[in-house]
C-alpha cells in the first residue's frame, strides 16, 4: 500500500473515529444525570492514561521538523504547519482526557454487566487479570519475534513521522522504554475502552443473543480495530491478521469477564512487544 493510499485511509478512519467520539459525547450529555456518578473515577483513569502519552507529546513538540520530511516546501508553509501541529498536539492532550472520561462513563451505561468492576469496587477475580497478563505478554513477545523473523518493517507513515523528528533516535533503548512504552500502555487502555468497552458491547447488545450474534459483534469490532493499524507496518495483510486475532482474544475476554481483563491483556501485549524489541537491540 503506497504512502498516499495509507495517508488517505488513515485520514478517513481518523475522522470516522472522531465522529464516534462526538456521538459518545452526545450520548454522555443526554444521559449525564444517570452517568455523572462515574465521572470522577473515570476522570482519574483518563488523567493517568493520557499522562502516559505526555513524554511522546513533549518529544514531538520539541523536535518536530517538517523541513526534514518536505525539504522542497516553502519555509513559511512548513513553519505555519509546524506551529499548528504543535498547538494541535497540546490541545489534543485535554481533548483526550475528556474523550477517555466520556468513553468510560458511556461504556458503563451500555450494558447491564459493569465493564470496570475492580475500579468501582465490584467483584473481579484477580486470577482472570493474571491470566490476561500472561497471555498478553506471550502474544506480544511472539508477535515481535514473528515480525523479526519475517522482516516486517515499519509502515510508511511511521517512517515519515520519524523523518519529521531527525534529532530523535526512536530505536534507542531510552526512547523505547521512556517514551514508546508508556505511550503504548496508555494507548492500550484507551483503545480497549473505546473498542471493547463501547463498540463491541453496543454491537453485542443489538445483535441476536446467540453465540453467533456475540461472536459477530466481537469479530466486527476486531476487524475495525485491525484496519485501524494498517499504517503500522509495511506488510499490511500480516499486521491486520495479527491485530484481528489478538482482537478476537481480547474481545472474548472482555465479553466473558470484563473490559478490565481485556485492558490488562492489551497492555501486557504491548509491554511484551516493546520489551522484546528493546532486548533485541541490546
Amino acid at each position: 500500500m503506497t504512502l498516499t493510499l495509507v495517508s488517505i485511509f488513515t485520514a478517513v478512519l481518523s475522522f470516522s473515529l472522531l465522529g464516534l467520539q462526538i456521538v459518545v459525547a452526545a450520548v454522555a450529555g443526554a444521559r449525564w444525570q444517570a452517568l455523572r456518578q462515574y465521572a470522577r473515577r473515570s476522570g482519574v483513569v483518563a488523567l493517568v492514561v493520557v499522562g502516559l502519552g505526555v513524554p511522546a507529546t513533549v518529544v514531538t513538540v520539541l523536535h518536530l521538523d517538517l523541513t526534514a520530511a518536505a525539504p522542497n516546501a516553502p519555509a513559511i508553509v512548513t513553519e505555519i504547519v509546524g506551529v499548528a501541529t504543535r498547538l494541535a498536539l497540546l490541545v489534543g492532550v485535554f481533548l483526550q482526557i475528556a474523550f477517555v472520561t466520556l468513553n468510560m462513563v458511556v461504556a458503563i451505561g451500555i450494558a447491564d454487566r459493569h465493564p470496570f468492576p475492580l475500579l468501582f469496587g465490584r467483584a473481579q477475580r484477580l486470577s482472570h487479570l493474571g491470566y490476561a497478563a500472561l497471555g498478553g505478554l506471550a502474544f506480544g513477545v511472539g508477535s515481535a519475534y514473528l515480525f523479526s523473523v519475517l522482516s516486517v518493517g515499519r509502515g510508511s507513515l511511521i517512517v515519515l513521522s520519524e523523518k519529521m523528528m531527525p534529532g530523535v533516535d526512536t530505536h534507542a533503548i531510552a526512547h523505547l522504554l521512556g517514551v514508546t512504552l508508556p505511550s503504548f500502555l496508555g494507548i492500550a487502555v484507551a483503545e480497549e475502552i473505546l473498542f471493547r468497552g463501547i463498540m463491541q458491547r453496543w454491537l453485542v447488545k443489538r445483535l441476536p443473543a446467540t453465540t453467533i450474534g456475540t461472536w459477530g459483534g466481537i469479530a466486527l469490532t476486531s476487524f475495525v480495530w485491525a484496519i485501524a493499524h494498517v499504517a503500522n507496518t509495511d506488510d499490511v495483510a500480516f499486521k491486520v491478521a495479527q491485530i484481528f486475532v489478538s482482537g478476537l482474544l481480547l474481545g472474548w475476554a472482555a465479553n466473558r469477564f470484563s473490559v478490565e481483563v481485556s485492558i490488562v491483556g492489551h497492555a501486557a501485549l504491548n509491554l511484551g512487544a516493546i520489551l522484546a524489541v528493546a532486548v533485541g537491540r541490546m
